[in-house]
């Protein structure tokens, strides 16, 4: 075989080599390409979650599907990822009661009621069959809470207990966000600790949100602490924002709601 000849099969089985890499290449690159689809859909999955609760019917050991609900929000809380998106479905004509300490690390969490209101010509309506959430402990979010959504109304009962003492709901996260939409809170409390933050300005919620929201309160009794933002857009209960805002004046927070004087 002479040196040209040579030569040309070098060329030739260079090039067969390129070809079979080349081909190898893009499966690869399919593959990867399908992996990395596959993760993303998991995690879209497991962080966009729906938690149903029945009171009277669910059980813990559940999976908290619908078919298949929690018995208590606590659990819903508890289990929640982190950083995930969950809607909590409260069973309607039914009160719920969260009697312990727990934490959350959901990015958002949203509780309402399981299904809608029964009066749909407004968006805020409460009946008998309106889910009632008592809380007598405290929860410890490190994400954002949305309590009730459009005509879809529950009702917060902020109960202080023997014992238990007064129920919170603290944030941890560096963005907090508490919103009332739609829906009602009664404040029990016995102490002059806010049923946001309790006794503590660093766990209350960067910003409070009352969206044709109710607010019924006992005497001495508060929704939040000063060092948030706080506004309000159709709500009744209250005319001043130093009725609902623990230590509030007008360099402690920010917000469109009057002050008393």
């Amino acid at each position: 075989m002479s040196l040209m000849d040579e030569m040309k099969n070098v060329v030739n089985n260079g090039r067969e080599l390129l070809s079979t890499v080349s081909g190898k290449m893009k499966e690869i690159d399919e593959k990867i390409d399908g992996a990395v689809n596959d993760i993303t859909a998991t995690i879209t999955a497991n962080n966009v979650i729906n938690y149903y609760i029945d009171a009277e019917n669910g059980d813990d050991a559940n999976t908290g599907t619908s078919n298949s609900p929690f018995k208590t929000l606590m659990r819903a809380i508890s289990v929640s990822p982190s950083g995930s998106n969950v809607t909590i479905n409260l069973k309607r004509s039914q009160r719920h009661i969260c009697n312990g300490n727990t934490r959350c690390y959901a990015g958002v969490v949203y509780i309402q009621g399981w299904g809608r209101n029964t009066d749909q010509t407004v968006n805020y309506y409460y009946d008998s069959t309106t889910p009632i959430l008592q809380i007598e402990g405290q929860i410890t979010f490190n994400g954002s809470v949305f309590i009730g959504s459009y005509k879809n109304t529950i009702i917060v009962e902020a109960n202080y207990t023997e014992g238990g003492g007064d129920p919170y709901f603290y944030f941890e996260g560096a963005a907090g966000k508490f919103t009332l939409a739609r829906s009602r809170v009664v404040l029990n409390n016995k102490t002059y600790r806010p049923f946001i933050g309790g006794e503590q300005d660093y766990l209350t919620a960067v910003k409070v949100s009352l969206r044709e929201a109710d607010i019924s309160r006992d005497s001495g009794a508060f929704l939040t602490r000063r060092g948030c933002v706080i506004s309000a857009d159709s709500v009744t209960g209250f005319s001043y924002v130093d009725e609902i805002v623990y230590g509030a004046t007008k360099d402690s927070i920010v917000t469109d709601i009057p002050f008393s004087s």
